[in-house]
């Protein structure tokens, strides 16, 4: 699923919406190697829970931009989440990059 999308990782959610994670390729073929090679019976053991990675900084719908940017900085998107740990959307990278354009051309006109 993630290669058809074109996405490295995507986010995990409980059955309530609440953010847990991110799960990416790169995860699931890490949880594949053995000592010697790459063992894929060793993904029947696994659950997503196994494989994902729990620390991600996330940023809330009341967060500044400034904060959103340092978060850009490292990571090529941030799940956005309300107050009840929600995931609400996604920003990234490149929606910053276009606000951050477009703010410097109102500025100069």
């Amino acid at each position: 699923m993630l290669t058809k999308t074109g996405y490295n990782a995507v986010p995990v959610l409980d059955l309530d919406g609440k953010f847990c994670g991110i799960i990416s390729k790169s995860d699931i073929v890490e949880a594949m190697f053995g000592i010697e090679k790459i063992e894929v019976e060793q993904l029947y053991s696994k659950t997503v829970e196994d494989v994902m990675n729990v620390d991600i900084p996330t940023v809330h719908v009341s967060d500044s931009l400034e904060n959103v940017l340092h978060v850009l900085i490292d990571y090529s998107f941030a799940c956005v989440l309300d107050d009840r740990e929600r995931m609400v959307g996604i920003y990234t990278r490149r929606e910053m990059l276009k606000q951050l354009r477009n703010e410097y051309y109102q500025q100069r006109s």
